[in-house]
């Protein structure tokens, strides 16, 4: 046994255990990226093994875990942790993909319960990813959906509507995405965020508040305490796996349906009853041409149906890709301290309006009028000004 280090590095992806090269673990059948299971009592979970090449941040007898890793565990510095070489079954699996095969729904909970406990490496989900991406079938996604919800789903049944929306296409849908939540939190529509690798802009400026020791119970006390949470990616356990594997998409180039099902996957599982998604159609968007983005509109449909959400797909031609802006911008502009493009703010007011025409008593073309005027008002800013001060007192707390 070795004493736990806990090693306040960030490696999205693969849990990383670290040790010293000399330890008499290496001298067994352990090798570097072995799959070691590190067990405390009940706890456990699946970590990579990497000799640390600096040897004077552990001692001999120590084994270091990564930020992430640390995290998942939960167990203290100094403690003694188990350890045991483990053998994935997914491997074969995911060979059996690689090979152009369609995997079953009892295929596809294994690896996801291989990759939740830590034991699939990045480069076997990419090779999955990859595969994946090439050989799928419609039916297919949904056997993958339906293994990422599992039972880990949330429910709000004090809710009529839970919301979100999620943007599509350019480096702009970050900035709209993030200005249609506050809009239609300040209108009372219940807002479970979760980032995903997607929202990196996002992410750089709002980690200070999301940046927490996350458990679904805090997640859904703030949530109901300020009609919006926003987690930082993978922090939250339900839909930890469903990011992950949207995180290797994020790197590579594939078929943006599969990048689709897992969204739709990640929304079921946060307990989003209604969502809308925006798709950006242009020359310098992900999505290129109106076929594109028929086939991922059809996909999500498919998707949404088996998942029960009622799902609102809007295509528009992207008129705001050459403007260079920055986050802080956009809350400048819940102050009105800024402005915005009048193509931007355009867009920000129509899918602000579909997400805010979810509400029955809302006729079509009111809810973009609606939107406008919360912003002008100053309630929006008041929103995010809340959101900022209640995850930032959350985050001293801890």
């Amino acid at each position: 046994m070795l004493r736990l280090k806990h090693i306040p590095i960030r490696t999205f992806g693969e849990n990383r255990a670290y040790i010293r090269q000399e330890n008499a673990v290496f001298k067994g059948h352990v090798q570097q990226k072995s799959c070691l299971e590190l067990r405390h009592q009940d706890r456990s979970i699946c970590a990579f093994l990497y000799p640390l090449t600096r040897p004077q941040h552990l001692a001999i007898d120590e084994i270091g875990i990564d930020e992430n890793t640390y995290r998942q565990l939960d167990v203290a510095d100094g403690h003694e942790i188990e350890i045991a070489v483990v053998e994935p079954d997914a491997d074969r699996l995911i060979e059996k993909k690689n090979a152009g095969n369609i995997l079953t729904a009892s295929e596809y909970q294994r690896i996801i319960h291989e990759i939740d406990r830590g034991c699939i490496s990045l480069t076997q989900l990419s090779s999955l990813m990859r595969a994946l991406a090439q050989y799928f079938v419609p039916e297919e996604l949904s056997f993958l959906v339906a293994s990422l919800i599992g039972r880990n789903r949330l429910f709000w049944d004090e809710y009529a509507l839970v919301t979100d929306c999620r943007s599509i296409g350019t480096m702009n849908s970050a900035y709209i995405e993030f200005a249609v939540w506050m809009i239609a939190s300040a209108y009372g529509f219940p807002q479970p965020k979760v980032l995903t690798p997607y929202d990196e802009k996002i992410i750089d400026f709002l980690t200070p508040l999301t940046d927490l020791r996350w458990s679904v119970e805090l997640f859904q006390k703030i949530l109901r305490e300020n009609n919006i949470c926003v987690s930082l990616q993978e922090s939250l356990s339900i839909c930890r796996v469903g990011l992950k594997m949207m995180q290797i998409f994020n790197k590579q180039e594939m078929a943006l349906p599969v990048y689709i099902a897992l969204l739709l996957a990640v929304e079921a599982s946060l307990g989003v009853s209604h969502l809308l998604i925006d798709i950006m159609i242009g020359e310098n968007s992900i999505v290129k041409n109106a076929a594109q983005a028929l086939q991922l509109k059809n996909t999500a449909e498919y998707i949404a149906k088996e998942v029960g959400i009622h799902l609102r797909v809007v295509l528009s031609d992207d008129q705001t890709s050459a403007e260079n802006m920055d986050l802080a911008q956009v809350a400048e502009f819940f102050s009105q301290s800024a402005e915005l493009s009048p193509a931007l703010k355009e867009q920000i007011y129509r899918v602000a309006g579909q997400v805010l025409e979810f509400d029955p008593n809302l006729s079509a073309g009111e809810g973009r009028k609606v939107a406008q005027k919360l912003l002008e008002s100053g309630k929006v800013y008041e929103t995010f000004a809340k959101v900022v001060r209640v995850q930032a007192q959350y985050r001293r707390m801890q």
